[in-house]
C-alpha cells in the first residue's frame, strides 16, 4: 500500500510538471540513488545513467551555485569527493537494476557522437529513429515537441 501511494505521488508530481505525454521523464541526476526502489514501484520504468567527467560536473555545480545537501560550494575538493561518492552509488544501483532497464551513457561521448548515441538511446526505449532528436532545441515549446517543465 505504501509503495502504491509513493508511486502515485511521484507520478502526480511528474505529470503535473508539464503537458500530458505518452512517456513521463524525470531528469534529476540524483534520482538513480533510488533506482532499485524506483524500479520496484515502477516495474516498466527505464533509466539513463548519464555519466559526465566529475570535474566538469563539479565546476557546473559550483559556478551555477546549485544547492545539493552536503556539498560545500566553496570547496572543489570536497564537491569532487561528494560527487564521486554519489556517482559510485548510482553506478552500483544501475548495475543492480540491470542493463535491460538501466543504460549507461557517457555525456562526452553523446556530445561527440550524438547520432550514434541517440540511436542507441531510442532503441533502448523501444522508439524508432527520428532525426529531429538531433535538433531538439528547435522543438522546445512547439506543438508535437518538447515542453519544458513549469
Amino acid at each position: 500500500v505504501i509503495n502504491a501511494a509513493i508511486a502515485a505521488f511521484c507520478l502526480e508530481v511528474i505529470a503535473r510538471h508539464g503537458e500530458p505525454a505518452e512517456r513521463l521523464c524525470n531528469k534529476d541526476p540524483l534520482t538513480l540513488k533510488s533506482a532499485d526502489y524506483l524500479s520496484e514501484i515502477f516495474p516498466f520504468a527505464k533509466f539513463i545513467f548519464m555519466v559526465r567527467d566529475g570535474r566538469a560536473t563539479v565546476h557546473s555545480i559550483i559556478s551555477r551555485k546549485v544547492t545539493i545537501t552536503g556539498f560545500d560550494l566553496e570547496s572543489y575538493r570536497q564537491c569532487l569527493k561528494k560527487w564521486n561518492e554519489a556517482i559510485s552509488i548510482m553506478y552500483q544501483k544501475c548495475l543492480r537494476v540491470g542493463p535491460s532497464r538501466c543504460m549507461v551513457v557517457y555525456y562526452e561521448q553523446l556530445v561527440l557522437h550524438p547520432e550514434k548515441w541517440l540511436r542507441r538511446i531510442l532503441q533502448f526505449f523501444d522508439l524508432g529513429w527520428n532525426s529531429s532528436v538531433l535538433h531538439h532545441e528547435e522543438m522546445i515549446n512547439k506543438p508535437g515537441g518538447v515542453f519544458l517543465s513549469k
